[in-house]
């Protein structure tokens, strides 16, 4: 049993895609996702599920969650206790917490193996299939997309320092201005892996360009604050540091 959420939300049984009839239904499972093995308040629930209490709130929870569990091959992972409901899940079974112990394990091996810290990010990212509990429209459920969508971005910076890590600058520019281009002012997307791509191609005009537009929307963003910043990493860029060996004798 899979339970999936980056992206449309899917139960997964036997590699087939299981049915789950109805927004209440979808968004009580994915209640129960978002706080997995912990117990979901029932007041908490009623919330998410209704915009407007309705009569007899809790048996109309209650049936939500029978059905619910009809569609689980094992039910009583289902189960209600002191503080709500809850749903026990596996390791291995929930895709966003594959995703983070996958981030977990690339951070742990950045500084040894920037290979390894890569692979294991790119693996991680390719679990994401859209939008984090995509269709449904909670408010807890959103601060949680939110949550993910901002892993999400942190582990492709960490993608991009591993691979200038390993020495692949080239192979990352293109990918590098198109985060830069979603989001002009993450200073981490762009300093230090942007100056050390420009010095592993300084003929490479697309690379320069990808950095002055970088810091173009940065500067009409920001009206020129912090232009010293910029203007020092454009020169380090275009002028880098001699070194000692390439000093005349």
């Amino acid at each position: 049993m899979v339970f999936e959420v980056l992206g449309p939300v899917q139960l997964i049984v036997e590699d087939r895609p299981v049915r789950i009839a109805g927004r209440l239904q979808r968004t009580l499972l994915c209640l129960l996702l978002a706080r997995a093995n912990r117990p979901v308040p029932v007041d908490v629930s009623v919330d998410a599920l209704w915009d407007r209490t309705p009569d007899r709130a809790e048996q109309r929870l209650q049936v939500l969650v029978r059905r619910l569990r009809r569609v689980l091959p094992q039910p009583e992972r289902l189960s209600f206790g002191v503080g709500g409901y809850r749903l026990e899940v596996l390791p291995g079974e929930f895709d966003a917490t594959r995703f983070e112990e996958l981030l977990d394990e690339a951070a742990a091996a950045s500084n040894t193996d920037p290979n390894r810290s890569s692979e294991l990010i790119r693996e991680a990212l390719a679990l994401w299939r859209g939008t984090p509990y995509e269709g449904l429209d909670v408010a807890e459920l959103d601060i949680e997309s939110q949550r993910l969508e901002d892993r999400r971005v942190m582990a492709l910076e960490d993608l991009y320092q591993a691979e200038l890590d390993a020495g692949n600058h080239a192979a990352i520019v293109s990918d590098l201005r198109e985060l830069v281009t979603r989001h002009p002012l993450r200073e981490r997307s762009r300093h230090p892996a942007h100056i050390e791509c420009g010095r592993s191609s300084p003929t490479d005009s697309s690379t320069l360009t990808f950095w002055v537009t970088g810091e173009s929307r940065r500067w009409t963003r920001l009206r020129c604050w912090g232009a010293s910043y910029a203007s020092s990493a454009w020169m380090r860029l275009r002028f880098p540091p001699v070194r000692r060996s390439d000093r005349p004798a």
